[in-house]
């Protein structure tokens, strides 16, 4: 009997432990990707039609991200980890197509490129155009 009432009190406080652990993993990544909408906001005033040298120039400034600059209709124009004249079109990666409707798109994906799991934000600037932070 006592057994069983250990065994339950454990679960109760494992099953606590993890609904809390979920609210807090949520809470981050609402707050990590508010606070990443307003810094792409401030970056697509900042950069307007930026190309190669200026997302290579924007990377360093902001700690060695990737600064990825595309086209409307989704050619890459300039890129700070590749060579963008090599790259294929962007047009339907899922970040483009979030910023096309609402300004800010993100997504967590493989890069086709590096070939490493990222994390992707995309804002739309006035012109049209798309500045991509990974």
């Amino acid at each position: 009997m006592k057994k069983s009432i250990l065994k339950s009190t454990a679960l109760v406080l494992c099953a606590g432990l993890v609904c809390c652990l979920l609210l807090t993993a949520a809470i981050f990544d609402a707050k990590t990707t508010q606070q990443t909408e307003t810094q792409l906001r401030s970056l697509a005033t900042a950069l307007g039609s930026a190309y190669d040298a200026q997302a290579w120039q924007f990377s360093r400034q902001i700690g060695g991200l990737r600064v990825t600059v595309i086209a409307k209709d989704g050619t890459v124009l300039g890129d700070s980890a590749a060579d963008y004249k090599t790259m294929e079109n962007h047009a339907g990666r899922e970040e483009l197509k979030a910023a096309e409707g609402a300004g800010v798109g993100i997504s967590v994906r493989p890069s086709e490129t590096l070939g490493t799991r990222l994390m992707y934000a995309a804002v739309r600037t006035q012109g049209g155009d798309y500045i991509r932070v990974a």
